[in-house]
């Protein structure tokens, strides 16, 4: 029951977005009274949270498993926040309404993201540990620059989310992927 709970306000969200959804809504989608999410959730927001953590759940374990079948670290990499990329902006594209409502939902948005944060820090480390040891990379410090990965992909979120063009986000990456592979001096 609570998955078909999360399914239904799934496609309720989608529909109507985060603000004007209430959980009568998702009720009647799914075919039960009010008073049965009571029993699953506390309130909506406890609800979306849950739904959103699945849906960075199936989102994780597709970006690991393309990473995973990737054998040049700096493939890795590049399939790693190019893909993590493309995963966001379809997250926030399945929910029209919620692209609206985006900005003003950034700091709850980014209270549900806080417990995925050390574990993409694992998985970049990894990826920049596996260039250094197979010589690719030459990084002394790899928890910094692990950090300054995730807070340039986290700049950019914002902006490729809300006006989505995948050709051009693919050569943003690309391009600061350049910067960060053969930095700005001129050689």
């Amino acid at each position: 029951m609570r998955n078909n709970i999360l399914e239904s306000a799934k496609a309720v969200f989608s529909k109507y977005g985060f603000k004007k959804t209430t959980l009568d809504d998702i009720a009647k989608a799914v075919g039960k009274g009010k008073s049965s999410l009571y029993y699953y959730f506390k309130n909506k927001e406890e609800l979306f949270e849950e739904m959103m953590i699945l849906e960075v759940e199936k989102m994780k374990n597709a970006f690991t498993s393309a990473v995973d079948a990737e054998k040049i670290p700096k493939q890795k990499l590049r399939t790693y926040i190019l893909l993590r990329m493309e995963l966001f902006v379809t997250l926030v594209s399945f929910y029209p309404t919620f692209r609206q409502e985006f900005a003003e939902n950034w700091g709850y948005i980014e209270r549900i993201r806080a417990r995925y944060d050390a574990e993409e820090l694992v998985i970049i480390k990894g990826i920049l540990q596996s260039g250094i040891d197979s010589g690719e990379f030459a990084i002394t410090d790899i928890e910094l620059t692990s950090q300054a990965i995730i807070k340039a992909m986290k700049g950019f979120e914002f902006p490729w989310a809300v006006q989505h063009d995948s050709k051009e986000m693919g050569k943003d990456i690309d391009s600061l992927l350049d910067i960060l592979f053969y930095g700005v001096v001129k050689r």
